[in-house]
């Protein structure tokens, strides 16, 4: 295993990954007021949409560190198994106990597979979950991905990560604005985008960047990337929102992404997260969609079905800030009185145990 990151560089990844969570809830939260356009396109499905991305990015970057140590894909996949493998399970199942019980429905074992996220062209009935599965199978191809983004010169690896942007865009560029079985499972199956971020994060650990990354990532550089992000995003946000210009539109977010997620982690702070707030990414992660769902005053298996259309923009801030808190909460109370159980369900994380 390499050498510990700097202190500073892991308080900022924590900072990251806490700010990346609070913009999943944003997302989740699904403000459907008739005059919310500018939030849905512009926050919701525009600047929050650097959160999943970033988690890929960070995952690939911690998996590399690894990489050098003997037997390492092996000893990965098995920490992942009780890392991601247990909570995924363990949360959709509640999850769908909970939506079967609510709806008085319980459906045929097709279904059932379906919902737990067995069709790769369907999302898990916990949809955030999506995220974790596509990263599971990122992690068991990471051997063939080693080869592109790590097993040559830095300049081979560039070529490799530049190839893989190419193949994401054109993807991206023609199935973004629409729908159907070849966009969720391009995007929610094996997701190219995670596919991409994943590899960037592989690149950074495996390559010694650290003068370039010095350089770019301050504070001076971030607010630049992040006023440049903000304004690809409102071009977006304006073109879906006033034009017909909506396959521009999707390009066009393509490339803000990158910008809005190394400009916030470039002025995040450098002081720490109080412990248990450090570890708390994960747990809001799976947490916040059954709060977000109950307060929604139903679940279904419907697109739309989630939550009722709210026009009240201070409703929406409220359910926001309950999800966000309220899982803080109980996965604080489930460490502090259930340390076990805690360990089990978040697979280790928000616990006395150290991993």
């Amino acid at each position: 295993m390499r050498d510990g990151i700097e202190v500073q560089m892991s308080h900022r990844i924590s900072w990251m990954k806490l700010m990346c969570a609070f913009m999943v809830v944003v997302i989740h939260s699904q403000f459907l007021a008739e005059k919310a356009g500018w939030i849905r396109e512009f926050v919701m499905y525009g600047v929050c949409r650097c959160a999943v991305p970033f988690f890929f990015a960070v995952s690939g970057y911690f998996l590399s560190r690894h990489m050098d140590e003997d037997k390492w894909w092996r000893k990965e996949v098995g920490k992942r198994i009780l890392g991601l493998g247990i909570p995924y399970f363990i949360f959709v199942c509640s999850f769908m106990i909970l939506s079967y019980f609510i709806e008085g429905v319980f459906p045929n074992l097709k279904i059932m597979l379906k919902d737990i996220g067995a069709d790769p062209r369907v999302t898990p009935l916990l949809a955030p979950l999506w995220y974790v599965r596509a990263l599971f199978i990122l992690i068991l191809l990471s051997p063939l991905l080693k080869k592109i983004v790590r097993g040559g010169s830095c300049i081979a690896s560039i070529i490799g990560i530049i190839s893989i942007a190419i193949i994401c865009f054109l993807v991206r560029a023609y199935s973004d604005c629409s729908s159907g079985t070849w966009y969720l499972l391009l995007n929610y199956g094996f997701s190219l985008e995670g596919l991409l971020y994943f590899s960037i994060g592989m690149f950074l650990a495996g390559h010694k960047l650290n003068g370039i990354a010095s350089t770019i990532i301050n504070k001076l550089y971030g607010l630049l990337f992040v006023t440049v992000g903000f304004i690809l995003f409102a071009i977006r946000a304006y073109l879906l929102l006033y034009t017909e210009y909506e396959w521009q539109a999707c390009k066009i977010g393509f490339f803000a992404i990158p910008f809005m997620t190394l400009g916030l982690f470039a002025i995040m702070p450098r002081c720490s997260l109080p412990s248990m707030l450090n570890s708390a990414s994960f747990p809001i992660y799976v947490l916040h969609f059954f709060i977000l769902s109950l307060l929604g005053g139903r679940i279904s298996r419907g697109g739309g079905g989630w939550f009722e259309p709210d026009a009240s923009l201070l409703h929406w801030l409220l359910r926001i800030v309950v999800a966000f808190f309220g899982s803080i909460i109980i996965a604080a109370m489930l460490s502090r009185f259930c340390p076990r159980v805690s360990a089990f369900i978040f697979g280790g994380r928000l616990s006395t145990r150290k991993y």
